[in-house]
């Protein structure tokens, strides 16, 4: 009953009708004041000033009732029907935006706090299924838990009109939700619902948030669209709470994670063989194990692409998976233009899926294509303001086109905001490096280091920072540790590569790069644009493994 008032009073504000009642019997109280003095002047009949008086107190519940049913609206009064006529949005400024808040765990358990980041990314991924509405990614969204900000200040920070909050509760198998969407100018509170339901219930809750704001706001809504929101992701709550538990595990990008998060989202798979969003979540899951964990690509990109390839079987509009087959194609058989085929594909059904801007930026800058790079990943960070992974690609997009001292300034201030994160430190330290700092280069890349021990990418740059440092010893130190730990498991041979290089030079090295590009490193798409291997580019065997890898690109010398 509470939920059910607390949506009426809400709709009254949006209506304008508390507005309209104000001002109606601010006006009819002075005219009832002035109208027996006037009619006395002029002489009217006795009976006429208690008529008026009548009229306008008649007029009154007239007049609340005309505000519920035609909204007040600067343009003028417009009938507010049961079903908005959507608005269709002609362009990006048209689009609708919003940013869907973590909903708060008020459950007894504090471990459950997976559970309600599960509930907000779920809402989070049917909202941007409709296409007139942008909304900010899970990863800005979930940084701003807990924040004392209020939704003015969120809303100007991520630059969006709307903020959705809501907490829950859950108590073995019993829920209780509540959420209330906000227009966050004017902090006016457009909707608002509470629900005590079963946990089995929990698909049908975050379907009606998502269309009660798609109907609030105005939103063009195709039937395809309504499809989609409307699905039932999967049949067996279990494997929903896999799934959900890793996406939490995978937030820190750390090796270690990563594999939990893997283990994680095969148990919901081996729960529901058929639970699309699950198998996408492995396909994506692949991608980031090959920037941050130390796997095979032969096994990890075959991985990755019978992911992808099972998810749109289930659902043909798995934009995300188009993502994994475009890595898979790029990445490890080579094939830009197959690619390009996959990318295309992946924008037109995902075009706000910022993590892949993320991708994008990095394949478009290792063929060369820097400003088409920083495009891609500007665009990804206006979807996902406070993602540290877009940070970091900028700031490698600006050190690698040789904007070194851009990428400094740029990543001292990522850095400020997420001083946990190593990438960021790590491309710190390789900004440096470029720019001529190589002392602090390594104090960045020492951070990094220390932040983690366990990617043998960073262990390769500090040793080519010590290096320029005049630190050869210690460098020599870092690639024994790195060849010591090449025979217990997989490390990319591209790392011991460009640390061998840097010691003993290119011959001693180039055995290094053969293997690097039999295995399918995914840092030799990179030879090409990376500064330090510029003079390279005029011996022979490194000249041919630029044109095997990227056939009549001509890069910079």
């Amino acid at each position: 009953m509470a939920s059910k008032l607390s949506l009426f009073l809400a709709e009254l504000k949006r209506r304008k009708v508390y507005h309209v009642a104000a001002v109606y019997a601010a006006v009819g109280v002075a005219i009832s004041i002035a109208v027996p003095d006037l009619f006395g002047a002029f002489g009217f009949p006795s009976w006429a000033a208690p008529l008026v008086i009548v009229v306008i107190t008649i007029g009154f519940p007239i007049a609340v009732v005309l505000a519920w049913a035609y909204e007040v609206k600067p343009e003028g009064p417009r009938q507010a029907g049961a079903v908005p006529a959507p608005v269709v949005a002609t362009s990006e400024s048209d689009r609708k935006s919003i940013v869907v808040l973590p909903f708060d765990n008020m459950s007894p358990d504090p471990a459950d706090a997976y559970f309600s980041d599960g509930l907000t990314e779920e809402i989070i991924t049917k909202l941007s299924y409709i296409r007139s509405m942008r909304v900010v990614s899970r990863t800005s969204a979930m940084a701003l838990r807990g924040t004392q900000k209020n939704a003015r200040a969120i809303a100007e920070e991520l630059g969006v009109q709307y903020v959705l909050e809501g907490s829950v509760r859950k108590a073995g198998a019993k829920l209780r939700i509540t959420a209330q969407l906000i227009e966050a100018r004017a902090d006016e509170h457009l909707w608002a619902e509470s629900y005590d339901r079963d946990l089995e219930d929990i698909f049908h809750v975050q379907t009606d948030v998502a269309e009660n704001i798609a109907q609030v706001l105005r939103t063009e809504f195709s039937e395809t669209e309504q499809e989609r929101v409307r699905r039932v992701p999967t049949g067996n709550l279990k494997a929903y709470d896999s799934y959900v538990r890793a996406h939490k595990a995978a937030e820190s990008f750390l090796p270690e994670d990563l594999a939990d998060a893997e283990e994680l989202v095969q148990e919901a798979i081996r729960l529901d063989p058929e639970f699309a969003q699950a198998h996408a979540a492995l396909a994506e899951l692949c991608c980031t194990s090959g920037f941050y964990a130390n796997e095979r690509p032969s096994h990890l990109y075959p991985k990755m692409a019978a992911a992808a390839t099972r998810a749109l079987e289930l659902d043909p509009l798995a934009g995300e998976a188009h993502v994994a087959l475009a890595l898979n194609r790029y990445y490890y058989e080579w094939d830009w233009d197959g690619a390009e085929v996959e990318w295309a594909r992946a924008l037109e059904l995902s075009p706000d899926y910022s993590y892949m801007y993320t991708f994008r930026a990095s394949v478009l800058y290792s063929r060369g294509c820097f400003e088409e790079a920083e495009t891609a990943v500007r665009r990804g960070l206006v979807l996902d303001p406070l993602s540290p992974m877009l940070h970091q690609v900028l700031g490698e997009v600006l050190a690698m086109s040789g904007r070194s001292r851009e990428a400094i300034r740029w990543l001292e201030g990522s850095v400020r905001r997420w001083p946990k994160y190593p990438l960021l430190h790590l491309w710190l330290a390789i900004a440096c490096s470029y720019a001529g700092e190589p002392e602090a280069g390594l104090r960045h890349a020492e951070t990094a280091h220390a932040l983690a021990s366990d990617i043998p990418f960073i262990d390769a740059i500090r040793g080519m920072i010590l290096v320029q440092a005049d630190q050869a010893a210690e460098a020599r130190d870092v690639l024994e540790d790195l060849k010591a730990s090449a025979r217990n498991k997989y490390v990319d041979p591209y790392n011991l590569f460009s640390l061998t290089v840097s010691l003993d030079g290119f011959d001693a090295a180039a055995p290094y790069l053969d293997e690097a590009v039999e295995v399918r490193s995914l840092f030799v798409p990179y030879l090409g644009v990376t500064p330090r291997w510029r003079p390279l580019h005029s011996v022979p065997r490194f000249r041919a493994v630029l044109d095997k890898v990227h056939p009549g690109v001509v890069f910079e010398t």
